[in-house]
């Protein structure tokens, strides 16, 4: 039995388990398509200095909120299941194992480690109805596909249709009355434990298009009392020797959600964020050049703390000592920003079809708070080394080097710049 057979048998077993009688598994997994993943990952982060304190020097994984947990591993398991359609009606169902854990010197870590582990459930759940003119509608707790989403861990509960009937065009509708990020949420202090979704409809329709290499696309999004709009637009050009892009977000937030958690605390509600991009390829060897700016109150234009928008690095805007998040609900917009990011990438690829990629990421940034009148210089530097070992595995490994300093009107006795340092190794199998 192949791989993906053994997901399917597994599944039918469980279904014939609870309804209680015999199940064919030969049957009962013919059609079904399986995709997914299995992830391994082992990341370290090391802060000194840390929040540019003279000798705070902490170890953790992914960004500031785990520093001085220590380094971590990290599994994952996603499986996706779809019934053929039958009379216009599939379903889908997805499974999702996720678990951390962190290796802190001396005794102790968090996580059951390799024991037992207890992070499994259902990811996904929806019925999809097929309509004549290319109509799609998916209903019921889903992934969230919108450029302002981290599309493989945000979920929604609700419908989104899409139709494809125009040749090389996309159109996307969607209502959800609950939702929730992956890591988008930690500015909500109020949160029950464990994490939870946000009843808050959330709205939205848009347009991809992609037609000769020329692409285009429009979003316009709402959400009950924490934006009255999310507009994203995106112009892009394709050739085989070069690519040209551009992205335009601006979000006018609400303040009820935000004023749960401090009531006394002003929010900026006006914000948008510029990205321009172009770069040539001329095999081994691919450049890329890249400038971020933002207007208004600040950048907070997505739900995502990085949602889509292109940029080079790795760790620069994931929750570092940079300070620099796209999301109004990751860190609160309470006091004005202005963000002016430069960066360029250079990569080389060997072997059959590319299989292995040797890049190199520069990153200049500077985070202006207007309203503290402060000022985080940062700079990052990242070499990454990417084996395609075969179609289904690759293998990842970089090294991020994130160095920021404080300029601000008071500065204190013990202030020191900082560094942030990350390695990452990942090993993903996909099928």
């Amino acid at each position: 039995m192949t791989f993906t057979n053994a997901f399917k048998g597994c599944l039918a077993v469980c279904l014939a388990s609870s309804f209680g009688y015999a199940t064919d598994i030969e049957k009962a997994i013919k059609n079904i398509e399986v995709d997914g993943f299995l992830r391994y990952r082992l990341t370290d982060t090391r802060f000194e200095n840390f929040n540019f304190i003279k000798n705070n020097n902490m170890t953790g994984s992914a960004s500031t909120y785990t520093a001085g947990n220590g380094a971590a591993h990290s599994f994952r398991a996603n499986a996706n299941f779809a019934t053929p359609a039958y009379k216009g009606v599939a379903m889908n169902l997805g499974i999702m194992y996720n678990n951390n854990t962190t290796t802190n010197n001396g005794l102790y870590g968090t996580g059951l480690g390799a024991g037992e582990d207890g992070d499994f459930g259902v990811s996904t759940f929806y019925a999809s109805l097929f309509l004549p003119f290319e109509t799609r509608i998916n209903a019921g707790k889903m992934r969230l596909d919108t450029p302002i989403n981290d599309s493989l861990d945000d979920r929604g509960t609700g419908i989104y249709l899409t139709n494809t009937a125009a040749q090389g065009v996309k159109i996307n509708a969607f209502a959800l009355d609950t939702w929730s990020l992956d890591d988008g949420m930690m500015g909500l202090t109020n949160l029950p434990a464990g994490g939870a979704s946000i009843t808050k409809a959330f709205i939205g329709v848009g347009a991809d298009a992609d037609i000769q290499g020329f692409g285009a696309r429009a979003w316009l999004m709402n959400i009950n009392e924490v934006m009255n709009y999310d507009i994203y637009l995106n112009l892009s050009y394709t050739h085989p020797y070069f690519h040209l892009k551009a992205e335009y977000a601006k979000s006018q937030l609400q303040d009820s959600l935000f004023n749960t958690i401090d009531p006394t605390a002003p929010i900026f509600q006006d914000h948008s964020l510029l990205t321009l991009e172009g770069g040539v390829k001329f095999k081994p060897v691919g450049l890329r050049v890249g400038y971020i700016t933002s207007g208004s109150d600040g950048y907070k234009v997505a739900l995502d703390n990085q949602g889509t928008f292109q940029m080079a690095g790795q760790i620069w805007n994931d929750y570092s000592i940079a300070d620099v998040n796209y999301s109004p609900l990751g860190t609160l917009p309470t006091t004005q920003k202005k963000l002016n990011v430069f960066y360029g990438s250079a990569s080389l690829t060997f072997l059959e079809n590319d299989a292995l990629v040797i890049a190199l990421d520069y990153v200049n940034g500077k985070n202006e708070d207007k309203t503290l009148h402060s000022t985080i210089k940062f700079q990052e530097i990242t070499p990454t080394i990417s084996y395609q070992y075969n179609a289904q595995l690759n293998l990842l490994l970089y090294y991020a080097m994130l160095s920021a300093s404080l300029d601000q009107d008071v500065v204190a006795t013990d202030y020191a710049d900082a560094t942030e340092n990350r390695v990452r190794f990942q090993a993903i199998y996909k099928f």
